[in-house]
């Protein structure tokens, strides 16, 4: 067991002695303290370097959380500000904020809404915009890490309504969005990039909707956007002195 990923003082080598294909599994443990800089939820990373003989058969690695997983849940974090213009072919486009508190835990799961007063008729169009084709969107978290939404899709349709950008989404993902309608855009889709880039980080923090025209001629504002945001709570608490044993298997 290696002395890295967070693993400190880790107990010596174990010997398997011979393992046969189909039999009972051979078991040995393997103790370790964690860095002690770590808080709870964070990642310990445990590498176990495997031989056979003199022959080096490489390492496998364990991801391992820190603390006891006791609950979450989903909370949504919507837009209260005033509408923000979306000036036209600019690129750099503009940058709305979203503040986040009091989210306890960890990301396991992030939505991004767009919502037109739960409606898709677009009376009051989330994001409004003549030409959305002309639109970039990208997401950016307090840390800095940025996903795209959209880029440059659905051609001439006017208006983002009741729109979800979700990993799970059982429709097209927004790179295959039909560019031929001039109807709104509503729906639920996958995103350009995976939101999975947000999950294990913090969620409270203020996040960044970047939205950006990159044509002439039509523009829009941004009215209403939400985070819909899955966390995880783990408690850290322990009593005694627990340990942790890794199994070792063919």
């Amino acid at each position: 067991l290696a002395a890295s990923g967070n693993v400190i003082a880790p107990s010596g080598p174990q010997n398997y002695g011979m393992v046969h294909r189909g039999g009972a599994p051979v078991c040995r443990p393997f103790t370790f303290s964690i860095n002690p800089v770590l808080t709870c939820g964070d990642h310990v990373t445990a590498a176990l370097q495997l031989a056979d003989g003199a022959s080096n058969l490489g390492s496998v690695a364990f991801v391992l959380d820190t603390g006891e997983l006791t609950g979450g849940g989903l909370q949504t974090v919507s837009y209260a500000g005033a509408p923000v213009t979306i000036p036209d072919n600019v690129p750099a486009g503009i940058s709305v904020p979203l503040p986040v508190n009091g989210i306890a835990g960890r990301i396991v799961d992030l939505d991004v809404n767009f919502d037109a007063s739960g409606t898709t008729s677009c009376a009051d169009a989330a994001v409004a915009h003549t030409f959305i084709g002309d639109l970039v969107l990208r997401l950016i978290s307090p840390s800095g890490t940025e996903q795209a939404l959209l880029i440059q899709r659905g051609g001439g349709r006017n208006n983002i309504c009741a729109t979800v950008f979700d990993d799970d989404a059982a429709l097209v993902a927004a790179n295959a969005i039909s560019a031929n309608s001039s109807s709104s855009l509503f729906g639920r889709f996958r995103a350009e990039g995976p939101l999975t880039v947000f999950d294990g980080a913090a969620a409270n923090g203020t996040w960044q909707l970047k939205v950006a025209d990159v044509e002439a001629n039509d523009i829009g504002t941004v009215k209403h956007f939400a985070l819909a945001i899955t966390n995880e709570i783990r408690s850290c608490g322990f009593a005694g002195n627990p340990q942790l044993f890794l199994s070792g298997f063919e």
